[in-house]
Formats: C-alpha cells, structure tokens, sequence
C-alpha cells in the first residue's frame, strides 16, 4: 500500500466519518418523461428508518449504524442516505445492469436543488466560484436508461464538492471501469461517498462541507460467485493513471467508513473475498 495512502487512511481513522429498496425491471423503469420542464420529472422522496432498508435484499444496501444525520431518499436508479448537517449525502447505494450501461439518454449538464430535504441545503449558488467541482456520486453516465433517472443524478443531494481533477481523474476511470463490468458481467452493485478527517472545511452560504476523501466499492458477480474491490481516493487531483495506488480491500473500507457493505452475502463468501484486492477490477 502506497505510503500516501496509508496517510490517508490513518488520518480517517482517526476521526469519525460522515460518510432500499429493490429496483423495479429496466422495462418498468424506462418510461420515457415527456417535456423539458423540471416539474416533469419525479424525485419520490422515501424516508423511513435504517431498520426497514436494511431489510431489503439489494445487495448494494449497506448496514450503517453510525449515530449521524440520515433521511433516506429512494430514486429510480439509486439509493442514497442524506447528511443534513453536512448537506451532503453519507452514502449512495445502486445496482447498474448491463441494459442499463448501454443506455443513450442525452448527458444531462444541469444540476438541480434538492426540495426533498430540509433547509439550508446545497444549492447551485454554493458551488459558483467555490473552487469545488459538483462531483456525482452515483454518476450521470450510469442514468443513461432514463430521462427521470438522468435528472435524478444531477440533485445537488447526489453531489460533493470534489476536486475537478479528481472528478475528471481517476473518479470518472473507476465509473467508466463499472459501466465495462456491466457490460461484461450483465451487472455490478456499487456503494461510495465522501469521508471526512481533517478540519472542517465548508462552501457557500449554505455550508456545503468539503469532503477530505471519497470511499468507493464494487461488487461484481462471477458465476456462482462474486468479487469486490474498493477504493479510497483523497479530494485532491489524482490522474487516471494513478488509481490503482488508491485500491483497497472492501474490509478496509468498512473499517474507515463504519458500514458493513455486501452484508446480504452468505458470510463463508463475503469474508473471503472482502479481504482481497483483485485486480482485473481495477486495471
């Protein structure tokens, strides 16, 4: 493990971090939203407690238990856990289907506020001139399959202020890396969010909170079984090339972040295979 890393790492650990619902068939899901106005879309907003989510069986669901701000938001594509003190989400939970990864809706460039949570709240005006890219969490090219689905993922509450090398970086190499196992393995279920550790650091009027790292992990099913692989990447520029110095094994994301991700795996699997780092799904 790269030293840098292992800074880092150390450095989350030190702090706490502020870091469902099955999704319906892609033909149920796909249902293309007339007009271009805003109010075509739907956002359905799903609250409900950590107990109840947890009992679904997406296997993307992960077990958060940390005593922090959550208001749980179901959208057609993703599942996401919000932060109102941070006014960024904890975690955002999806399954991505081959079908899915080959979608060819329009990249939507927009961002939108969030009326689905309390005020204050990220709005647009925090991020002008802040320095701070709107980086996605679950990524605008994983929404392809849906208009309301790609409007979805442009919520300010599925983004973080994020470095934009970064988010042009190596964030975006790992995104395109999940969109190919799709493709190659018919689906992947991916977790990620933001980590904080050192002094708080905030945007706008509002104050977004700027995250210190980003936590990603992917689960990738292999005939009978499965793999996984994570990723701890600092909020600074990492170039795609250098990704693959920011892998890690799922367990050591769960030790960082709180979670216990891919829970619903029987645990003679998940044991084994949270502890490795393969590495076909990183280069």
């Amino acid at each position: 493990m790269p030293r840098s890393l292992s800074i880092l790492i150390l450095s989350i650990l030190c702090v706490s971090c502020s870091c469902g619902s099955t999704k319906q068939s892609l033909h149920s899901r796909s249902d293309r939203i007339a007009g271009l106005d805003n109010s075509s879309y739907q956002t359905h907003p799903y609250s409900t407690n950590k107990q109840e989510y947890q009992k679904s069986a997406s296997l993307e669901i992960p077990i958060d238990n940390r005593p922090v701000s959550s208001q749980i938001l179901k959208r057609d594509g993703y599942l996401l856990s919000y932060n109102s003190d941070t006014r960024n989400c904890n975690w955002v939970a999806y399954e991505l289907t081959r079908e899915e990864a080959n979608g060819e809706i329009p990249r939507n460039k927009k961002f939108y506020e969030d009326f689905d949570v309390i005020s204050p709240r990220a709005t647009n005006e925090d991020y002008n001139g802040s320095g701070w890219s709107r980086g996605h969490m679950a990524p605008a090219g994983d929404m392809k399959w849906s208009e309301n689905a790609m409007y979805q993922s442009c919520l300010l509450t599925n983004i973080c202020p994020q470095d934009a090398s970064l988010n042009s970086g190596a964030w975006e190499s790992i995104e395109k890396k999940c969109r190919s196992l799709a493709k190659q393995m018919g689906r992947v279920y991916i977790v990620c969010g933001p980590l904080y550790s050192g002094p708080v650091r905030t945007i706008g009027h509002n104050n977004v909170r700027v995250p210190d790292s980003f936590f990603k992990v992917i689960l990738v099913p292999e005939g009978q079984s499965y793999s996984c692989v994570g990723f701890i990447l600092p909020n600074e520029p990492v170039p795609t090339a250098q990704k693959d110095k920011y892998a890690v094994s799922v367990d050591d994301v769960e030790q960082i972040c709180g979670m216990d991700f891919f829970s619903k795996l029987p645990d003679s699997i998940e044991n084994t295979i949270e502890a490795i780092i393969p590495w076909s799904l990183v280069n």
